[in-house]
């Protein structure tokens, strides 16, 4: 006689034993090491070139008055920013590489009050950035347009010699007053002068401006306007990069990655989503 199987058994038998729970993959340094990279390289050297404009002087040319302070504020604000930003890209790529198979970067970016932080530095930033960035063209604009009256003058040893010493004098005054017209270009200007033993008794005096006087001027304040050139355009171009920058996504940049991406994804979420 065949002895099957009893009721609870059967029922026993018939019922799936429960799946075992899954373990959470982990997202490991590894595989945000490179975009990490990427992002710190490009974070820190926009800084550094921000750093160079600013130094320069570059902003201050258009401007005047209540302009330049606000234009001097944003630019050290976004620079001050700046650097925080590539300090802090410094240290996750130092944390990432002490322990490539660790989630220490995960960690970090799932920690609301930490990512916060970053973001509210760098919309400080773009919005310094983003005051700026007119004040930039401007006087990138203004020095090409100076460069371009230059171009178009006579200013040739020979054409100087055929001035007077007052007609010499009124050419190098209407020069050298639109290539000083902040503090700091009219410094950069006597500063130069002075290299050649040129000095402001001589820029003030009508018959000591000699035509080899004149001539070296012309070629300082040449000189001096490619310089604000080449920091304006600096200054221009820092401030574009940096903003498209903050807008890239963390996958190709990490920590680059900033306030304008998380913008772009708020709108397409429609919830902020840290």
């Amino acid at each position: 006689m065949l002895i099957g199987p009893s009721p609870a058994t059967t029922s026993a038998s018939s019922t799936p034993a429960p799946a075992s729970p899954q373990a959470k993959a982990i997202v490991t340094n590894r595989s945000k090491i490179g975009a990490e990279l990427v992002g710190t390289g490009a974070s820190c050297g926009l800084t550094l070139l921000s750093a160079a404009g600013v130094i320069g002087g570059a902003a201050l040319e258009v401007p005047s008055g209540g302009a330049s302070t606000f234009l001097l504020v944003a630019s050290w604000s976004g620079l001050a920013m700046g650097a925080i930003q590539c300090g802090n890209g410094l240290v996750r790529v130092g944390a990432a590489l002490a322990n490539l198979d660790g989630d220490t970067l995960d960690r970090w970016d799932r920690n609301t009050g930490y990512t916060t932080i970053i973001l509210i530095v760098d919309a400080i930033g773009v919005a310094g950035s983003l005051a700026s960035l007119p004040f930039a063209v401007r006087n990138a604009w203004a020095v090409v347009t100076r460069m371009r009256a230059l171009a178009t003058m006579d200013l040739s040893l020979e054409a100087l010699r055929r001035l007077n010493r007052a007609d010499r004098f009124k050419v190098i005054a209407r020069l050298f007053q639109q290539a000083s017209r902040t503090p700091e270009g009219a410094q950069a200007l006597v500063a130069a002068a002075r290299e050649v033993n040129i000095g402001a008794r001589t820029l003030q005096r009508t018959s000591s401006l000699s035509v080899n006087h004149s001539s070296t001027l012309v070629r300082i304040i040449r000189d001096e306007t490619v310089k604000r050139l080449h920091w304006s355009l600096l200054e221009v171009f820092a401030g574009v990069s940096g903003n498209a920058l903050s807008a890239t996504p963390s996958e190709w940049t990490g920590s680059g990655s900033g306030s304008v991406n998380w913008v772009i994804n708020l709108l397409d979420a429609g919830s902020p989503n840290f």
